[in-house]
């Protein structure tokens, strides 16, 4: 059973959390460690599916910070099993969409 979702101000009265948003620490852990992991990787094959393969976490981070900021929730999701290891059914779906729309567009 969910508890019940805290009321939301409107986003004019919360504008500048916006902006923090991302330097709370869980958010904050989650894109430096990524933005360091794709900065280090090399141009090779294993390389490319490592990023694939970050890329879809971090595509399902965000899914999941989309959720919770849509249920009233205005902090990050925690990095707890579920968060890190379930759920990547959304994120391998917007891979192949982008995957889709990049070779449409290639062509």
């Amino acid at each position: 059973m969910q508890t019940a979702s805290p009321a939301v101000a409107p986003f004019w009265q919360r504008l500048p959390q916006f902006f923090a948003y991302p330097f709370k620490p869980a958010a904050f852990i989650v894109v430096a460690t990524l933005t360091a992991l794709f900065l280090v990787l090399p141009v090779s094959l294993l390389g490319v599916l490592v990023t694939l393969a970050l890329f879809a976490f971090f595509t399902k981070y965000l899914f999941e910070v989309l959720d919770r900021c849509g249920e009233g929730y205005l902090d990050p999701p925690p990095l707890n099993r579920e968060t890190l290891l379930e759920g990547y059914g959304i994120a391998f779906k917007q891979l192949a969409l982008f995957i889709l729309v990049g070779l449409l567009f290639k062509a």
